[in-house]
């Protein structure tokens, strides 16, 4: 027979059973436990390091051409169609990577 979680729980309020763990269960839980946290910090990291490289923003016109691995004339092409977000700093084009990638994309441009 298998009690369900509140008949256990109701149980031990009332105190008609108690239930005694070994301190080498404790142990092995804190150091499941422990390995966990450290696997979730570890992906964390990862992301937070692939975010900061999607987050460098590309500046001018020859690093855009770079980035995409094209000429400068096709690179201000794409740039003046307008589907790119872009800032324009002193005379330079500020573009962020991520916009880049998602026009990219999103408008299948053939370079």
């Amino acid at each position: 027979m298998e009690l369900s979680d509140e008949i256990v729980k109701e149980l031990l309020q009332k105190g008609e059973i108690k239930i005694e763990v070994s301190y080498r269960l404790v142990n092995e839980i804190y150091d499941n436990m422990t390995t966990e946290r450290d696997n979730n910090k570890k992906q964390l990291n990862s992301f937070t390091e692939d975010d900061d490289e999607n987050m460098r923003e590309i500046v001018g016109l020859n690093e855009l051409a770079d980035y995409l691995n094209c000429s400068r004339s096709k690179a201000q092409s794409i740039a003046s169609r307008g589907n790119i977000p872009y800032r324009v700093t002193g005379k330079q084009y500020v573009f962020k990577r991520q916009d880049v990638d998602s026009a990219l994309l999103k408008y299948k441009y053939k370079l």
